[in-house]
């Protein structure tokens, strides 16, 4: 059942992206549209519930810092925490500051999206905040953990695809939260190896 769903919508997505293309639409607010109007919000309980789950992973950094944790609870891993923490601590900051001086409205805000499944400010859509600091974790994850960054870097994913089926980014600020988390935690490794002259080193 999940799975026919899944190629449905999988199907009619690559429909609606076609006449976009088709049409020659430079605007990313008709792309946006097209893309919901193939993803009904309402109509498909399952993946509402799903992304919202999703979502509520990378609120606040959660999942991230719960895994900082457990890393900081091992010797071996202690200052892999402390480096992902200190990197969700710097991209929170730098995404906060860029939220409050460029203001963007949210997808909900300015487009006839109904209904609106999660309640978030109007006016700060830009960058997202959940792709930055899970792509910034992720990234300092998988430098750290190397065996498992295929799972860092999908849950990243995931919840960056979620503040777009959610309504709450568009395309180009979920991408631009991505870039921001993942320049900043490879600035913080650059800086780290410049000043202690040396890669980090878990164990």
């Amino acid at each position: 059942m999940v799975y026919a769903t899944i190629l449905t919508l999988t199907e009619k997505l690559a429909r609606g992206i076609i006449i976009y293309v088709l049409n020659n639409t430079v605007n990313r607010r008709s792309l946006y549209l097209a893309i919901i109007s193939v993803y009904p919000y309402g109509e498909y309980p399952f993946f509402d519930s799903l992304f919202l789950i999703i979502t509520k992973l990378g609120d606040l950094g959660f999942i991230w810092i719960l895994f900082s944790i457990v890393l900081l609870i091992t010797k071996k891993y202690r200052l892999l925490g402390v480096l992902v923490l200190f990197n969700l601590l710097l991209t929170t900051v730098e995404v906060e500051l860029l939220k409050h001086f460029v203001g963007r409205p949210r997808p909900f805000v300015v487009l006839p999206i109904s209904p609106v499944l999660v309640s978030e400010a109007p006016m700060a859509s830009f960058p997202s905040g959940h792709s930055a600091t899970s792509f910034a974790a992720a990234i300092m994850l998988s430098y750290g953990l190397p065996k498992y960054k295929n799972y860092f870097l999908g849950l990243a994913v995931l919840i960056a695809i979620s503040r777009l089926y959610l309504a709450v980014h568009f395309p180009t600020y979920v991408l631009m939260g991505a870039i921001i988390g993942s320049l900043t935690s490879t600035l913080i490794l650059y800086f780290y190896m410049r000043i202690k002259g040396r890669k980090p080193r878990f164990q």
